[in-house]
């Protein structure tokens, strides 16, 4: 049966008006239907809201006006106690509606707070496990691991940012600290990232790693780096490809 049917049954029973018969069997229907109890209950305490709120009850004047439109689209004549009816259904209606929308916001709301929570709380573990696994000494793989797995954070905070510059510049595995230059490259955006990553250059050992460094940093197009890429085409022991790289860098820079 349609909701405005229910609900027109409903307010004739509240009010009194079925027939003995008909009375019985939405008695039983309330009894036998938990959906059908509930709305009851909330016609119920709605109409005896209204009943108590002269305001919101039409005028006879109101009443007198809508029989009178009646009447002129040639419908039968309407009684005062009609009119009542129609329009406690339709507030009912109205309000089930209303109730319904607030219902269905609140969950929405609800759930999208649980979400936020869930992915919350995964990318905090997310980080946890990075950190924890580049500070194993005692498995490159598990470091190298954590570095790929730093890649599913979309930003990096600052205890994150300080476990991937000190792998990137003390890990003992060339491998780990190219993985570190390039996670952290993605983030080159980042002032403290950029900063981090131009201090970096006076730690680097490996050279591939020196060559990989300052590859991106004439590509951030980064001249601070100008004074320190000129001291390493001159630097004693230091190998060709590097030289030649931070030559490259000083053409590109100016």
């Amino acid at each position: 049966m349609e909701q405005e049917n229910i609900t027109e049954k409903l307010i004739q029973y509240i009010d009194g008006v079925l027939p003995d018969d008909e009375h019985v069997r939405i008695q039983k229907w309330i009894h036998e239907n938990e959906d059908i109890k509930a709305t009851y209950d909330q016609l119920k305490d709605v109409l005896n809201s209204m009943e108590q709120d002269n305001a919101s009850v039409p005028s006879d004047r109101m009443s007198n006006r809508f029989n009178a439109w009646l009447d002129t689209q040639s419908k039968p004549q309407v009684k005062s106690i009609e009119f009542k009816l129609f329009y406690k259904v339709a507030a009912a209606i109205l309000f089930l509606l209303m109730s319904g929308i607030g219902i269905y916001t609140y969950r929405s709301f609800a759930k999208q707070n649980a979400e936020l929570a869930a992915i919350k709380l995964e990318l905090e573990n997310t980080k946890q496990s990075v950190i924890t696994g580049l500070a194993n000494q005692s498995s490159a793989s598990q470091r190298l691991n954590a570095v790929y797995t730093s890649n599913e954070l979309t930003s990096l905070d600052p205890d994150l940012m300080a476990a991937l510059f000190k792998t990137l510049n003390t890990d003992p595995n060339s491998n780990v600290r190219m993985a570190s230059l390039d996670a952290l490259s993605k983030n080159y955006k980042q002032p403290e990232v950029r900063s981090a990553l131009i201090e970096s250059m006076k730690y680097q050992k490996d050279p591939v790693v020196q060559i990989a460094l300052i590859q991106l940093l004439v590509q951030m197009k980064e001249k601070s780096i100008l004074g320190d890429l000129q001291i390493m085409t001159t630097q004693p022991g230091l190998l060709k490809a590097v030289k030649d790289e931070a030559y490259k860098g000083i053409f590109k820079l100016t």
